[in-house]
């Protein structure tokens, strides 16, 4: 189940409301996950859903909150912290990685100044978050930034903005905002409802979108997530 979740294949496109939102995700992450390496920091790691895609890490490492918007019981915590200061050493990590976690993050420009803290020189630190998806993990969710917003607080945390993407094109973001409403809000909560639902209503109306999104010229003003690679800069070793 939790693999179908966080890698979904062709059973849940035909079972799952967030296939679109999951799917993108993913490629984007594994897109970049060659990119990082060293001792790498999740910051927010819950149950680290993408370890796997980072094979060229030599330790991974997840750090989260102990109070949050959802239980920790499938989780695999190395460290909690206050949720004020990480328990590390300044220039640690080679590697930073935190995956749709901003969002919950109350103090957010602290903590990106001190995910700049623990960071070696040259780190590089790949961040998602959601600009259109629905309230999640509440009251623990704080915030949706564009991508000029998300690029602003990095670069006054003291980080250069090297990529930043945006998943799905405005068809497929408005698929997946309907796949939600019928399925969260318009649907009874009765198990035979759901099925019924997602089988002749999600499933038809996500193979229309991708038929659009192919034949239509792109439009990414509206999306679900966005994607930055950014890096601490290196220490300069010019001299005079």
């Amino acid at each position: 189940m939790a693999r179908e979740e966080f890698y979904p294949g062709i059973i849940s496109f035909f079972t799952s409301p967030y296939f679109i939102t999951r799917y993108h995700l993913l490629r984007s992450i594994r897109s970049y996950a060659p990119r990082l390496g060293g001792e790498l920091l999740d910051f927010g790691c819950g149950s680290k859903p993408y370890e796997r895609l980072f094979t060229n890490v030599d330790a991974y490492i997840g750090v989260d909150v102990e109070v949050s918007g959802h239980d920790h019981t499938t989780s695999r915590v190395d460290n909690f912290y206050d949720g004020k200061a990480l328990p590390f050493p300044a220039g640690r990590f080679d590697s930073i990685v935190s995956f749709e976690v901003f969002e919950h993050v109350e103090n957010l420009e602290a903590m990106v100044d001190e995910l700049f803290r623990v960071a070696k020189p040259g780190a590089f630190v790949l961040v998602t978050m959601p600009f259109v998806f629905p309230e999640h993990e509440t009251p623990f969710d704080f915030r949706r930034l564009t991508r000029y917003g998300l690029n602003s607080l990095l670069q006054k945390g003291g980080f250069e903005i090297l990529e930043n993407r945006t998943t799905c094109s405005s068809v497929l973001t408005l698929a997946q905002c309907f796949s939600h409403l019928i399925f969260r809000e318009l649907t009874p909560q009765f198990t035979l409802a759901k099925i019924f639902t997602q089988l002749f209503v999600a499933v038809p109306l996500t193979m229309v979108a991708y038929l659009l999104d192919f034949l239509l010229p792109r439009k990414d003003s509206l999306y679900i997530n966005l994607v930055v690679l950014a890096r601490k800069p290196a220490v300069s070793t010019a001299s005079g």
